[in-house]
């Protein structure tokens, strides 16, 4: 996903990338990745309540990927919350976006 996500978004958009010290974010090899391609990154601390729209969305879409679903492996969880995020509806994004101060 960094490669051809990151990367090239970053090569199109300069800027900086920004994640959390989550244990998935702090992983040698990303960090060698992300430092291999001169990736200028935010840090940001772990479970920080920042003002951030996704993280709810993130959080409701997993909710409802387990209440929805039955998930047993990656590829049930991985077809619960594609299909989750597909049927969010626009009127919760908005809810999301405007409680934000």
């Amino acid at each position: 996903m960094l490669r051809p996500v990151v990367v090239l978004f970053l090569e199109q958009h300069p800027g900086c990338f920004m994640h959390d010290t989550a244990t998935l974010h702090t992983a040698r090899l990303k960090q060698a990745f992300l430092v291999k391609h001169d990736v200028n990154v935010l840090s940001w601390p772990a479970c920080s309540p920042d003002m951030n729209t996704i993280e709810l969305l993130w959080d409701s879409l997993g909710q409802k990927a387990r209440k929805n679903h039955v998930i047993n492996n990656i590829k049930d969880l991985t077809a619960a919350r594609v299909h989750e995020w597909n049927v969010i509806p626009a009127d919760v994004v908005r809810r999301y976006v405007r409680s934000m101060r």
